[in-house]
């Protein structure tokens, strides 16, 4: 077949703008989160993979929607394709194409194997979670301290402005200096260590938190009274929203001193009581 040069030349562009490709690929639905998997999730991947291999720009489109929002779990389960912390890892191009990470951590030895690059120069939703039947515990899963150094130098990402923790136990609060650019933080079913071994500098002017979502945790006063030193790297004296259950007495204390702190800027306050805290407040 011989192509003239007005049809080689509509052959090798698009007909559509790659701007109209990428919104509709945007539309794709599709999660990278096996804890909460939809039917369509595996046809949507397979579409998303097909379109990377159309054209070089097709591929950065595809690939951008594929790893915009991704969960690696360690250790890291084989099911006969290739892990994805093992597929970042060999990707500087693909790491920068990740927004929100979930790292879900099992209650398992964590080996050299599972560690893979940290460097996530655009995340800005960071999830640091263990099972949700199988708490995790920092002290013991953590086993090298290069190990946990990598994950403080992914919370300090430049971009990062959301911080969820979950199902934790003994997460040192010290870790959360490693964090002076949030603005959101989330905290369920965590238990805090006060002897913290990171050494990280505080800056001389703190970063303020804006939105703190506790809910479903009683362990607010220990966080709360770490957040109000004056060494601390992030602040609530400026929080505008707060998320609170009220389990006990030490709650309300907390509660009362963070309202001290914030209260000429607090717009919404969510409080659910357990029950006869009610009473503690009056």
């Amino acid at each position: 077949m011989v192509f003239t040069r007005s049809q080689a030349h509509m052959q090798s562009h698009p007909v559509f703008p790659l701007e109209t490709f990428s919104i509709i690929l945007e539309q794709v639905p599709y999660s990278n989160n096996p804890q909460s998997i939809r039917k369509n999730d595996s046809e949507s991947a397979v579409t998303l993979v097909n379109c990377s291999l159309v054209s070089s720009s097709f591929r950065d489109i595809a690939q951008r929607r594929l790893f915009k929002d991704v969960t690696v779990e360690l250790p890291s389960f084989s099911n006969g394709s290739t892990p994805l912390n093992e597929i970042l890892s060999s990707s500087a191009r693909l790491r920068t194409f990740v927004v929100k990470l979930r790292l879900v951590i099992y209650p398992k030895i964590i080996t050299t194997q599972d560690e893979f690059h940290l460097d996530l120069p655009n995340l800005v939703d960071l999830w640091i979670t263990g099972g949700s039947r199988a708490p995790f515990d920092w002290k013991m899963m953590l086993l090298t301290k290069a190990y946990e150094s990598k994950l403080y130098t992914l919370m300090r990402g430049p971009a990062l402005s959301r911080l969820m923790l979950r199902h934790i136990n003994n997460f040192p609060i010290s870790a959360l200096n490693n964090c002076g650019q949030l603005k959101e933080l989330c905290v369920k079913g965590v238990g805090f260590d006060n002897i913290g071994t990171c050494n990280i500098l505080s800056p001389m002017h703190p970063t303020y938190l804006e939105t703190m979502d506790l809910s479903d945790d009683c362990n607010f006063p220990e966080l709360v009274t770490a957040l109000i030193k004056p060494s601390s790297s992030l602040s609530i004296a400026r929080l505008r929203k707060l998320s609170l259950d009220i389990f006990n007495e030490a709650t309300c204390t907390a509660l009362k001193m963070a309202l001290d702190e914030a209260g000429a800027y607090l717009d919404d306050l969510e409080l659910v009581f357990h029950r006869d805290s009610m009473l503690l407040l009056t």
